[in-house]
Order: C-alpha cells, then sequence, then structure tokens
C-alpha cells in the first residue's frame, strides 16, 4: 500500500514562488500550479495591437495563455484547494447543502461523498455505504490508474532521451552542412579570383599585343612620312636652284619619287582598334565553369 508522509504532503501545498503556502492555487497549461497573486506579477502582452496575453511557466518555461490577462481566467487546482481546507480545519468534511452534516458515506451511483440526509433524500434510490468501508477499494482504483499515470511518465521521461538525441542529431547535421557551404562557396571564391585574374591576364596581353602593333604602325608611319618630307624637300629644292634644262633632266626622277608617294601616302590608315568588353558572353562562360565544381 502506498503512504504519503506529512512531509511530503506540505511540500505539495507549497507555492514553488513565494515558498508559502498556496492561495487561490492557479494550474498552467503544463499543469504546474501557483498562487494566483504570484502568477499575476508574470503577465505579459503578446503585441500591443493583439489582446493576448501569456505567463511563462517559472518551471519548465511553456507558455499558458491568459483570457483578457486576468489570472482568475486560469483553472483553479480543486485538490490542491480540497487539501488546504482539510489543512485549515483539520477535522472530516462537512455537507455543503446540509452543514451540519458529515461527509460519512460514498454513494456508488454518483461516486461521491454524501451525508446522511443525502442518503435519505437526494440518494435514496442509490447504493451507498460508509465512506471508510469504501475507501480500500476505491483507494485501489486511484492507485491503479496512479500507476498506469507513472508507467506513462516513465515511458515519457525515457523516451525525453530520444529529444536530445535528435538535438545532437540535429546539430551535427547543421555543422557538417555548414562545412559544406562554408567548403563550397571558398572554392566557388577560389575559382572566381582564378578566373579574375586569368581574364585580366589575359586583356592585358591582348592590349599589350596591340600596342606593339600600334607602335610598329606607328614607326612605318613616321618613315614613311619622314621619306615623302625629305623627297619633296629635295624636289623643290631642284625646282628652285637649278637651270631649266638640269630641271627637264631629272623630271622624269621627280615624278616617278612623286607618284610613289602620292600612291603610298593615301593607303596609310591605322589599323582599326580592338574595342574590349566584359559582357554576357564571358558570364555565361564563367557560369559553365563553375558546372564542374561539385559539393564534397
Amino acid at each position: 500500500m502506498m503512504t504519503t508522509s506529512k512531509d511530503d504532503l506540505e511540500e505539495h501545498l507549497e507555492c514553488s514562488i513565494c515558498l508559502e503556502k498556496f492561495t487561490e492555487p492557479k494550474a498552467l497549461t503544463c499543469q504546474h500550479i501557483f498562487c494566483k497573486q504570484c502568477l499575476e506579477g508574470l503577465v505579459t502582452r503578446v503585441r500591443k495591437r493583439y489582446r493576448r496575453y501569456i505567463i511563462r511557466c517559472p518551471v519548465c518555461r511553456e507558455k499558458s495563455q491568459v483570457l483578457n490577462g486576468d489570472v482568475a481566467n486560469l483553472p483553479s487546482n480543486y485538490i490542491i484547494n480540497h487539501l488546504l481546507d482539510l489543512r485549515r480545519t483539520n477535522s472530516k468534511p462537512f455537507c455543503n447543502k446540509h452543514e451540519d452534516e458529515i461527509l460519512k458515506l460514498f454513494c456508488l451511483n454518483c461516486q461521491q461523498l454524501i451525508c446522511q440526509d443525502c442518503a435519505l433524500i437526494d440518494h435514496r434510490d442509490h447504493k451507498y455505504n460508509f465512506a471508510k468501508d469504501v475507501f480500500p477499494a476505491e483507494k485501489e482504483k486511484i492507485v491503479n490508474a496512479m500507476l498506469e499515470s507513472k508507467e506513462k511518465v516513465l515511458a515519457l521521461q525515457g523516451s525525453m532521451g530520444a529529444f536530445e538525441e535528435q538535438k545532437k542529431s540535429l546539430d551535427q547535421n547543421a555543422r557538417e552542412v555548414d562545412q559544406k557551404i562554408d567548403g563550397f562557396f571558398n572554392e566557388v571564391i577560389q575559382f572566381l579570383k582564378g578566373e579574375k585574374q586569368r581574364m585580366k591576364d589575359e586583356l592585358k596581353g591582348e592590349v599589350k599585343t596591340q600596342k606593339e602593333n600600334i607602335h610598329a604602325e606607328l614607326s612605318y608611319f613616321e618613315a614613311s612620312l619622314e621619306y615623302a618630307s625629305s623627297r619633296l624637300e629635295v624636289i623643290e629644292h631642284l625646282l628652285a636652284k637649278v637651270s631649266d634644262e638640269d630641271a627637264l633632266l631629272a623630271k622624269n626622277d621627280m615624278l616617278k619619287q612623286l607618284s610613289d608617294i602620292n600612291s603610298v601616302l593615301p593607303h596609310l590608315q591605322p589599323t582599326p582598334q580592338t574595342i574590349y568588353d566584359f559582357g554576357a558572353d564571358h558570364m555565361l562562360d564563367v557560369i559553365n565553369k563553375m558546372e564542374a565544381i561539385s559539393l564534397h
């Protein structure tokens, strides 16, 4: 037979907030019990524009909704109230309907304590017996139900480990994925840095080649202009200084040189400059190359 010591019972009648005996005990959703007055200081409004209030349990931190923010709307714990009443009166319970009568009978039909007047008036056709005689069998029902509840509590406590394992597994999974993300983007960053440098080097090389070509063309242009200028200067000098006869003797040679100059100079044009750009084609090329990057 299960027994409960007086000290254990006293402990169950004590509020874990104020550490005093319960006054107006109220139960939260998690079934932890506290004084009504103690809970009033724990009510918080979820959002200012919503009329929704909660209390976070001081023991398990579970949230309980409080209708209109009034702790009085929380359910009372009648078992604790009854135990407190018995403790205060330290006597047998009296009937609420027949105040001078002690509740010493138990109605088997209604499953409740009754007094002698109740048995004669309200329960006259019911089966009833003395509470002290009925209690062992009724207590056994309570004990059996309590044992079943304890088994379920133990089973639930056992399953709590599964939640911890889930949390550990989730953390491990998150770490692995986090490492994969870091690895992937580090590889992408290194790849992009490499592509950036490759493209810059390629651009630098092409610009260098084009500059060398421009320099070669410029040198050729300068030489051609110098040749044309010197020939023109010589011809102008001959026309101005020599006799008519000597000029006529050199005529064909001068005309040939002038013809060469006139045929070459109009064709001396710079090679069209190559215009460089970084556009969609280059981006697509980089993206296509990135497909080779794999997750490890």
